[in-house]
Protein backbone atom coordinates (compact mmCIF):
# COMPACT_ATOMS: atom_id res chain seq x y z
CA UNK A 1 0.00 0.00 0.00
CA UNK A 2 1.33 3.49 -0.72
CA UNK A 3 0.21 6.99 1.19
CA UNK A 4 1.01 9.69 -0.52
CA UNK A 5 1.15 13.14 1.64
CA UNK A 6 1.25 16.98 1.01
CA UNK A 7 3.41 18.01 3.98
CA UNK A 8 5.75 16.53 6.55
CA UNK A 9 4.39 13.76 9.16
CA UNK A 10 1.99 15.02 10.97
CA UNK A 11 2.04 11.68 13.37
CA UNK A 12 5.26 9.59 14.56
CA UNK A 13 5.35 6.20 13.34
CA UNK A 14 3.85 4.62 16.86
CA UNK A 15 1.16 7.24 16.33
CA UNK A 16 0.20 6.40 13.01
CA UNK A 17 -0.17 2.98 14.20
CA UNK A 18 -2.58 3.66 17.45
CA UNK A 19 -4.62 5.88 15.02
CA UNK A 20 -8.46 5.13 14.12
CA UNK A 21 -8.34 4.02 10.58
CA UNK A 22 -5.49 1.54 11.72
CA UNK A 23 -7.06 -0.42 14.33
CA UNK A 24 -9.98 -0.85 12.07
CA UNK A 25 -7.48 -2.07 9.72
CA UNK A 26 -6.36 -4.58 12.97
CA UNK A 27 -9.95 -5.41 13.13
CA UNK A 28 -10.12 -6.34 9.85
CA UNK A 29 -6.87 -8.54 9.94
CA UNK A 30 -4.58 -5.88 8.61
CA UNK A 31 -1.54 -5.26 10.11
CA UNK A 32 1.28 -2.89 9.30
CA UNK A 33 4.27 -5.02 9.09
CA UNK A 34 2.74 -8.40 9.22
CA UNK A 35 0.74 -8.84 6.64
CA UNK A 36 0.60 -5.39 4.84
CA UNK A 37 3.57 -3.08 4.16
CA UNK A 38 2.91 0.77 3.64
CA UNK A 39 4.93 2.90 1.65
CA UNK A 40 4.80 6.61 3.14
CA UNK A 41 6.26 9.35 0.88
CA UNK A 42 5.75 13.36 2.36
CA UNK A 43 6.65 16.13 -0.30
CA UNK A 44 6.79 19.83 0.74
CA UNK A 45 5.96 21.16 -3.18
CA UNK A 46 3.41 19.73 -5.86
CA UNK A 47 7.17 19.23 -7.48
CA UNK A 48 8.05 16.37 -4.68
CA UNK A 49 4.70 14.73 -4.44
CA UNK A 50 4.70 14.37 -8.11
CA UNK A 51 8.12 11.98 -8.07
CA UNK A 52 6.46 10.55 -5.00
CA UNK A 53 3.79 9.50 -6.67
CA UNK A 54 5.68 8.12 -9.40
CA UNK A 55 7.81 6.24 -7.32
CA UNK A 56 5.11 4.23 -5.85
CA UNK A 57 3.95 3.46 -8.85
CA UNK A 58 7.59 2.39 -9.77
CA UNK A 59 7.38 0.21 -6.39
CA UNK A 60 4.34 -1.50 -7.89
CA UNK A 61 1.82 -0.65 -4.97
CA UNK A 62 -1.64 -2.40 -4.66
CA UNK A 63 -3.17 0.65 -4.13
CA UNK A 64 -1.94 4.79 -3.47
CA UNK A 65 -4.00 6.66 -0.38
CA UNK A 66 -4.26 10.20 -1.41
CA UNK A 67 -5.37 12.80 1.25
CA UNK A 68 -5.39 15.81 -0.80
CA UNK A 69 -6.21 17.12 -3.93
CA UNK A 70 -2.85 17.72 -4.72
CA UNK A 71 -1.81 14.32 -3.87
CA UNK A 72 -5.14 12.68 -5.77
CA UNK A 73 -3.89 14.65 -8.68
CA UNK A 74 -0.25 13.50 -8.61
CA UNK A 75 -1.26 10.07 -8.08
CA UNK A 76 -3.89 10.14 -11.04
CA UNK A 77 -1.12 11.70 -13.13
CA UNK A 78 1.66 8.67 -12.30
CA UNK A 79 -1.37 6.35 -12.92
CA UNK A 80 -4.37 5.47 -14.71
CA UNK A 81 -4.47 1.60 -13.39
CA UNK A 82 -3.43 1.39 -9.65
CA UNK A 83 -6.88 2.09 -7.28
CA UNK A 84 -5.93 5.57 -5.57
CA UNK A 85 -8.69 6.61 -2.60
CA UNK A 86 -9.00 9.99 -2.06
CA UNK A 87 -9.82 12.13 1.07
CA UNK A 88 -11.53 15.25 1.14
CA UNK A 89 -11.62 16.97 -2.39
CA UNK A 90 -14.18 19.18 -3.33
CA UNK A 91 -15.00 18.82 -6.73
CA UNK A 92 -13.41 15.18 -8.07
CA UNK A 93 -14.76 16.22 -11.37
CA UNK A 94 -13.36 19.62 -11.39
CA UNK A 95 -9.91 18.53 -10.88
CA UNK A 96 -9.96 16.10 -13.27
CA UNK A 97 -9.74 12.98 -11.63
CA UNK A 98 -13.29 11.66 -12.68
CA UNK A 99 -15.65 12.67 -15.38
CA UNK A 100 -18.98 12.42 -13.38
CA UNK A 101 -19.71 11.42 -9.92
CA UNK A 102 -22.63 9.44 -11.01
CA UNK A 103 -21.00 7.48 -13.19
CA UNK A 104 -17.27 7.77 -12.53
CA UNK A 105 -14.85 6.62 -15.06
CA UNK A 106 -11.57 6.60 -13.46
CA UNK A 107 -8.88 4.70 -10.89
CA UNK A 108 -9.80 7.14 -7.88
CA UNK A 109 -12.60 6.18 -5.37
CA UNK A 110 -12.88 8.02 -2.38
CA UNK A 111 -14.57 11.13 -0.35
CA UNK A 112 -15.38 14.05 -1.91
CA UNK A 113 -16.85 17.52 0.18
CA UNK A 114 -18.71 19.08 -2.83
CA UNK A 115 -18.26 22.18 -0.74
CA UNK A 116 -17.44 24.98 -3.46
CA UNK A 117 -20.54 26.56 -3.26
CA UNK A 118 -20.69 27.19 0.37
CA UNK A 119 -17.41 30.11 0.04
CA UNK A 120 -20.43 33.24 0.45
CA UNK A 121 -21.80 31.04 4.07
CA UNK A 122 -18.31 30.82 4.86
CA UNK A 123 -17.40 34.66 4.22
CA UNK A 124 -20.47 35.40 6.37
CA UNK A 125 -19.91 33.62 9.36
CA UNK A 126 -15.99 34.67 9.28
CA UNK A 127 -17.34 38.61 9.48
CA UNK A 128 -19.62 37.45 12.14
CA UNK A 129 -17.19 35.81 13.96
CA UNK A 130 -13.81 38.24 12.94
CA UNK A 131 -15.52 41.16 12.07
CA UNK A 132 -12.32 43.76 11.56
CA UNK A 133 -11.03 40.43 9.02
CA UNK A 134 -10.30 42.77 5.80
CA UNK A 135 -7.80 40.10 3.73
CA UNK A 136 -7.87 36.49 3.44
CA UNK A 137 -5.49 33.89 1.86
CA UNK A 138 -5.36 31.37 -0.18
CA UNK A 139 -2.69 28.57 -1.03
CA UNK A 140 -1.97 28.36 -4.70
CA UNK A 141 -0.74 24.83 -4.28
CA UNK A 142 -3.50 23.19 -4.02
CA UNK A 143 -5.42 22.25 -7.15
CA UNK A 144 -8.46 23.08 -6.48
CA UNK A 145 -7.88 26.67 -5.86
CA UNK A 146 -7.35 28.00 -8.62
CA UNK A 147 -10.59 26.47 -10.35
CA UNK A 148 -13.05 28.04 -8.14
CA UNK A 149 -10.59 31.41 -7.32
CA UNK A 150 -13.11 33.47 -9.84
CA UNK A 151 -16.55 31.90 -7.40
CA UNK A 152 -14.68 32.48 -3.98
CA UNK A 153 -12.99 35.83 -4.92
CA UNK A 154 -16.30 36.81 -6.05
CA UNK A 155 -17.80 35.97 -2.36
CA UNK A 156 -15.15 37.74 -0.52
CA UNK A 157 -15.59 40.83 -2.41
CA UNK A 158 -19.69 40.84 -1.27
CA UNK A 159 -18.32 40.83 1.99
CA UNK A 160 -15.54 43.64 1.92
CA UNK A 161 -13.02 41.26 1.58
CA UNK A 162 -9.47 40.69 -0.53
CA UNK A 163 -8.48 37.34 -1.51
CA UNK A 164 -5.14 37.24 -1.82
CA UNK A 165 -2.83 33.88 -2.68
CA UNK A 166 0.03 33.04 -0.15
CA UNK A 167 2.02 29.98 -1.21
CA UNK A 168 2.40 27.29 1.56
CA UNK A 169 -0.53 28.82 4.17
CA UNK A 170 -3.86 30.30 4.41
CA UNK A 171 -4.03 33.74 6.09
CA UNK A 172 -6.40 36.51 7.19
CA UNK A 173 -5.33 39.70 8.09
CA UNK A 174 -6.73 41.88 10.95
CA UNK A 175 -6.86 45.67 10.96
CA UNK A 176 -6.69 47.59 14.40
CA UNK A 177 -5.85 44.29 16.07
CA UNK A 178 -2.63 45.21 17.48
CA UNK A 179 -0.39 48.42 17.75
CA UNK A 180 1.62 47.16 15.07
CA UNK A 181 1.80 48.74 11.70
CA UNK A 182 1.79 45.79 10.42
CA UNK A 183 -1.02 43.45 11.92
CA UNK A 184 0.41 39.79 12.05
CA UNK A 185 -1.28 37.17 10.09
CA UNK A 186 -3.40 34.09 11.34
CA UNK A 187 -3.81 30.95 10.38
CA UNK A 188 -6.98 30.48 8.95
CA UNK A 189 -8.12 26.43 9.38
CA UNK A 190 -10.04 24.28 6.65
CA UNK A 191 -13.53 23.33 6.90
CA UNK A 192 -15.71 21.09 5.62
CA UNK A 193 -19.69 19.40 5.49
CA UNK A 194 -21.47 17.63 3.24
CA UNK A 195 -19.36 15.15 2.81
CA UNK A 196 -20.70 12.40 -0.13
CA UNK A 197 -18.86 9.36 -1.16
CA UNK A 198 -17.94 8.57 -4.87
CA UNK A 199 -16.63 5.60 -6.60
CA UNK A 200 -14.70 5.37 -9.92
Amino acid sequence: MGALYFGLPPLSPAEIAKSPFWAVMKQRGWVEGQNIVVERRYGNSPEQVQANATELVRLKVDIIFAPTALATQAAHNATHSIPIVAWSISDPVALGVTKTLGRPSSNVTGVTTITSDLWEKRFELLKVILPRVVRVGGNPDNPMHPLHLKTTRAAAKSFGLDLTQNRGTCAIRHRNLTQSPDPPAVGAPAGSSGRGPWRS
